[in-house]
C-alpha cells in the first residue's frame, strides 16, 4: 500500500487490507506457527463454526477463513472449550468466554485511558 492515496483504496480490498494488518500485528505480539480458521478447528477437534463462535464470545474480530491469524495457543484455548463444555456443559462456558472477553476489553480500555491522560496528555501539553 506504499504511496497509495486513502481515497484510492477500494472498499472491495479492505477485508483483505484487514487481515493483513491483523497477521502483521498479531505476528509480532504472538510468535510463532499461524493457521487458519479451518487449520485450528481441525487441530484443536472442534467444528470451524465452534471456533468463530468462541472467538465472537471472546470479543475478537471475525477473521477471514483464508487469514492465518491463529497460533497453537489458540488450539489450546480451543481444545480446553471443549473439555470445560463436557465437565460444566457448553451454555455456562460460553457464558464465561463472554465474560472473560468482556472483562479484559474493560481492562484494555482502561489502560488506554490511563495511557492518554498521564503518558500522550503530557507529551501534548508541553508542545
Amino acid at each position: 500500500m506504499d504511496g497509495a492515496r486513502f481515497g484510492a483504496i477500494s472498499t472491495a480490498s479492505l477485508p483483505h487490507l484487514a487481515a493483513e494488518v491483523e497477521f502483521e500485528r498479531s505476528s509480532a505480539l504472538r510468535p510463532g506457527d499461524r493457521y487458519t480458521l479451518a487449520q485450528v478447528a481441525e487441530r484443536a477437534g472442534v467444528s470451524i463454526e465452534r471456533v468463530r463462535q468462541l472467538h465472537l464470545a471472546a470479543g475478537l474480530p471475525p477473521s477471514p477463513p483464508a487469514a492465518p491469524v491463529f497460533t497453537d495457543d489458540d488450539v489450546l484455548v480451543f481444545r480446553g472449550f471443549a473439555g470445560g463444555a463436557g465437565l460444566f456443559g457448553e451454555a455456562p462456558i460460553l457464558r464465561f468466554v463472554r465474560t472473560v472477553g468482556s472483562s479484559l476489553a474493560r481492562i484494555a480500555e482502561a489502560a488506554r485511558a490511563l495511557f492518554l491522560v498521564n503518558v500522550e496528555g503530557r507529551c501534548c501539553s508541553r508542545g
